[in-house]
């Protein structure tokens, strides 16, 4: 039988594979057990990171929206949202939108596509289970949901004062919130690390 450390009291708990939407908590202290999960396909994983790479490549390079007034219209990306709000004398809002919804989002995809890439081999290497440990840590910063909350609040004001319409990028931004929630499972460092073999080495 395997055991697992309460990663807050250190308490042994006995180790079980959990399915889908089941977590592990400590009896003592009720903090969340790093429990693999049961074996799930790889090619899932891979398939919806691959098809959110795709998706915020859109939503970087598409218009959130556009708006027009008296015959002349606009557009702008997250991009150049961010640097636009630079040159206007807001850089510490301009930083936290290029962290948190195109730095973050763009390292924790990377990094989970490592992972999965690693779980798809027969003996999951042990860069594998570091990626996805990473991706845990990066993941509380990648918040494209928070973008696209901000992009609806500033298209809902900008409709009152000129005619605006959702660009490609708002729409490909609401289906990266989704599918990163979706690929959330795909980066479980326990599960990752359950593959690995004692003597995978670095390789």
């Amino acid at each position: 039988m395997r055991w697992v450390a309460c990663p807050g009291c250190d308490l042994l708990h006995a180790s079980v594979a959990l399915s889908e939407g089941e977590e592990g908590r400590c009896v003592r202290c009720a903090s969340g057990l790093l429990i693999p999960r049961a074996a799930r396909d790889p090619q899932v994983g891979l398939a919806l990171v691959a098809t959110a790479a795709a998706a915020f490549a859109v939503a970087l390079t598409s218009p959130l929206m556009r708006m027009s007034e008296l015959g002349q219209a606009t557009s702008t990306t997250l991009p150049e949202s961010a640097i636009d709000m630079w040159l206007t004398g807001s850089p510490l809002t301009a930083l936290l939108i290029a962290v948190c919804t195109i730095v973050a989002p763009a390292t924790w995809l990377a990094l989970v596509f490592a992972a999965a890439m690693g779980s798809a081999r027969e003996i999951a290497p042990r860069w594998a289970g570091t990626a996805a440990r990473l991706a845990r840590i990066v993941g509380p910063w990648a918040m494209p949901e928070v973008m696209l909350l901000a992009t609806l609040v500033a298209y809902v004001k900008v409709s009152e004062l000129a005619h605006a319409s959702p660009g490609l990028g708002m729409y490909a931004t609401a289906a990266v919130a989704v599918l990163l929630a979706l690929a959330r499972n795909t980066a479980d460092p326990a599960t990752v690390w359950a593959r690995v073999s004692p003597d995978a080495g670095a390789q």
